[in-house]
């Protein structure tokens, strides 16, 4: 017989996950509406600092 969990964990409980991915979206479309311009600079730093880790990663893995 197997043996009962103390604790079981809910198998449908996906709310909170939803929750937070839609709050997210609206906050990040409600930035690029009334601030287009900063949304902008952040997008640009954001890919500026993705593209300098890539490389950082590129040239560590090259070097193995």
């Amino acid at each position: 017989m197997a043996r009962k969990s103390l604790m079981p964990m809910p198998t449908k409980g996906r709310t909170a996950p939803k929750l937070i991915a839609t709050l997210v979206i609206v906050a990040s479309l409600a930035i690029i509406v009334k601030h287009p311009n900063e949304a902008a600079s952040w997008a640009n730093a954001i890919g500026r600092w993705l593209d300098s880790a890539l490389d950082g990663l590129v040239s560590f893995v090259q070097q193995l």
